[in-house]
């Protein structure tokens, strides 16, 4: 009777525990985008991950030129070895500017996100996100701001038709920069298919992740675990999440935060090329996250 009930308990809290997932960027060609998902999906089992991030490139494995049929085939093959794809992110968007003083930028960054929506609706996957715009100096703020409104309230016209979830993700730089700026612009978007991707560590720039989840609570529909170090002169270095400066236990409060499906990280293959037992360590870290 005790074995029964331990069973139980132990089953029902491997049903709460979110996958572990990892950004492509951290392996090798991934940010370039020409990626061998045989030899990553080897990477991600010995280290214990259960999932992982796509992202989408002008060429390479998830772009203008992938093959759909032979992604699904190679899919199929990972799912069947215990991995997911989580999601679809690009870098694209830090060449390419949805809001920029050029139509045919603005058409092409459309372009792209229908792209994504595409490869994730014919993979299954229920998320990609983007960069909301980045503000540019030559332009009027406003102007930008509705640039912003009316192109991702289009694409998520067309994620909604999917039944894939357009996430809008706060990097640096870009037009929204507070949570409260986040939640007035997704008010203004007005589509459920339309949320947003937190990256945690980003928060810390100039603020405290945990402000993010109380003020925008269930419009967070994807979280990017990354953490950094503070050090002199306002600099911050990104390091493993567990072992920075991010508190991780008061984030735990949160049901928005905890109802995320996957911890994904996002990291770099240049910041960890040399090291080798770095993704068996990042699992373990996210491990005593899910235990605090």
């Amino acid at each position: 009777m005790h074995f029964i009930r331990f069973t139980i308990i132990w089953k029902s809290w491997l049903d709460k525990m979110k996958k572990k997932s990892i950004t492509v960027w951290a392996f090798d060609k991934g940010v370039s985008g020409d990626y061998d998902l045989e030899i990553i999906d080897k990477q991600l089992r010995s280290a214990g991950f259960n999932a992982l991030e796509l992202s989408f490139s002008d060429h390479g494995t998830i772009s203008f030129d992938t093959d759909i049929n032979k992604l699904k085939s190679d899919y199929k093959k990972l799912r069947l070895n215990g991995i997911e794809f989580s999601s679809i992110s690009t870098l694209l968007f830090d060449k390419v500017n949805i809001v920029s003083n050029d139509e045919a930028e603005r058409e092409y960054a459309i372009k792209i996100v229908k792209k994504m929506v595409d490869i994730a609706s014919e993979l299954k996957i229920k998320t990609i996100s983007i960069s909301p715009g980045k503000v540019v100096s030559n332009s009027n703020y406003s102007l930008q701001l509705e640039r912003a409104l009316e192109n991702i309230r289009l694409c998520g016209v067309y994620a909604q038709t999917k039944d894939v979830y357009l996430c809008i993700e706060n990097v640096w730089g870009a037009i929204l920069v507070s949570p409260y700026d986040f939640s007035y612009f997704l008010d203004k978007v007005d589509n459920d298919y339309v949320r947003m991707c937190l990256d945690i560590g980003n928060t810390l720039m100039c603020g405290y992740p945990n402000h993010w989840f109380e003020v925008l609570g269930r419009k967070i529909k994807k979280v990017h675990y990354t953490d950094v170090k503070r050090r002199k002169n306002l600099f911050l270095e990104f390091v493993t999440p567990g072992r920075g400066n991010v508190d991780w236990k008061h984030l735990k409060e949160y049901e928005d935060f905890l109802d995320t499906e996957y911890s994904t990280v996002e990291f770099f293959y240049d910041n960890i090329r040399n090291h080798d037992s770095w993704l068996k360590e990042c699992a373990s870290e996210l491990d005593k996250i899910e235990r605090l």
